[in-house]
């Protein structure tokens, strides 16, 4: 119960500056320097926490794997895929989901941090939350089962966060949710996730700022 606890407060920490910048009126380039400090700030903090996890218990041999050929390999297939699912589900879904609607409302408010968002501090933090942390509090043992578990569930419950409401978004952010979990287990190396899932969010990110 303990950790459940606070894993709901690392997802609510990894909102506050959000919060506190639709709130606040300061110039643009106070506002960016503000909005980044706070980001900053929280990802030293979950980063600390989850290095801290990981010397005091890692089954999985979670740390950092070296860049190779086939780890690209893997990267670029899992990106395909991701992709490849988007433009499926697209082609279905008829409503943009409640993240997509906070987001062009950012991007009304402030392109900049709206892009360092979406791009930058949004996949460390999340990639940390929900793949780092979530399996070493929660799935922390080297078998198939936990670990298939641990990429189940961590992605049903980044889905949630995203899309709350039962469609084809929920579903959609699963598979995205599966698709880092996966990479993470992989590659043993949470910088991979953390890469993918901003190239992941880049690509539509340039798009909205092109049209919008």
């Amino acid at each position: 119960m303990r950790r459940i606890v606070f894993f709901i407060c690392f997802i609510i920490l990894n909102l506050i500056p959000d919060l506190i910048m639709v709130d606040i009126n300061l110039n643009q380039p106070t506002l960016i320097l503000l909005y980044s400090a706070m980001f900053i700030f929280i990802i030293i903090f979950i980063v600390k926490k989850y290095n801290n996890q990981l010397n005091t218990y890692n089954p999985n041999g979670f740390g950092k794997n070296p860049l190779s050929k086939k780890l690209i390999l893997f990267l670029l297939g899992m990106l395909f895929i991701n992709e490849l699912f988007i433009l499926i589900f697209n082609y279905f879904i008829q409503n943009i989901s409640s993240n997509q609607q906070a987001i062009i409302e950012f991007i009304g408010l402030n392109r900049i941090i709206t892009f360092l968002r979406v791009v930058i501090y949004g996949p460390i933090l999340e990639e940390y939350i929900f793949r780092g942390i979530f399996f070493n509090y929660f799935f922390n043992k080297n078998n198939f089962f936990s670990n298939f578990l641990a990429v189940f569930v961590s992605g049903i419950v980044f889905a949630l966060v995203h899309e709350a409401s039962l469609s084809l978004n929920l579903l959609l952010y699963c598979i995205g949710g599966w698709i880092f979990g996966i990479t993470y287990m992989y590659t043993k190396d949470i910088r991979y996730s953390i890469a993918l899932h901003s190239i992941h969010n880049l690509i539509p990110m340039l798009i909205l700022i092109n049209i919008l």
